[in-house]
């Protein structure tokens, strides 16, 4: 069985899952709206806790969606990392040189669609192989790039 159908079958696994939870929900929502009885238990605790598994299962759902989105991406590209990360420091480098300004972490990751860690990956990545980037640090740990080219005298809109 290759990852990509291991991937595929876990969100699948994960969807159903998703699916049987939210069922579980109307159900009890179902039993909390019901006439109170003498001996009536109080839902809300389990009924919390089932909202807090969703959650587990949507969060564990959107990450296997990402690692399919990768495993894709990296099929599609030739099949190796090198060739991923290179498409991103060129995707980094257009994004730059389209539209000259400091750029955050999280600009970047809204535009190239990748999760944090692979985002600031790139940012390195640019600033380590190409000499035309450069990254900074601002309050609260913010890490910034932006683009210097071959020749840094023109100014850079913040």
């Amino acid at each position: 069985m290759s990852l990509k159908e291991k991937y595929q079958q876990m969100l699948e696994k994960a969807k159903e899952e998703v699916t049987f939870y939210e069922e579980m929900l109307q159900l009890l929502g179902r039993l909390e709206e019901s006439p109170p009885q003498p001996d009536h238990v109080d839902h809300t605790q389990v009924i919390g806790n089932m909202l807090d598994r969703i959650d587990k299962l949507g969060n564990e759902v959107s990450e296997l969606r990402n690692m399919v989105k990768m495993r894709n991406h990296v099929v599609s590209s030739g099949g190796t990392r090198r060739a991923v990360i290179e498409s991103r420091v060129n995707a980094i480098l257009d994004i730059l040189k389209s539209n000259r300004r400091q750029f955050d972490a999280a600009e970047l990751q809204d535009l190239l669609g990748l999760d944090h860690v692979q985002t600031i990956s790139a940012m390195r990545e640019a600033v380590r192989t190409t000499g035309q980037v450069r990254m900074s640090q601002g309050k609260r740990r913010k890490l910034f790039v932006t683009y210097t080219g071959s020749e840094a005298t023109e100014p850079i809109r913040a």
